[in-house]
């Protein structure tokens, strides 16, 4: 197998991976408003803003490896 095969291999998986944690991390942040009816507490509200930074820095690290030229055998 080739070194470009094997690149884009492991960057298809890096792209479906970053959408799946994203996807988890927005189902919990909708999950945990939808049952929680009301009775907000700090650790919560603060673990929802961590995940949302979370989602922010995952798109940020897509669009950064969407711009950068790919050299095979990095």
């Amino acid at each position: 197998m080739s070194s470009v095969s094997r690149t884009s291999c492991r960057d298809r998986f890096r792209r479906l991976t970053r959408w799946a944690l994203i996807a988890l991390t927005a189902a919990t942040i909708i999950a945990y408003f939808a049952l929680i009816q009301g009775q907000y507490d700090a650790i919560g509200i603060a673990d929802k803003i961590a995940e949302v930074v979370l989602i922010v820095l995952l798109v940020m690290e897509g669009r950064r490896d969407r711009q950068t030229p790919h050299v095979p055998g990095t």
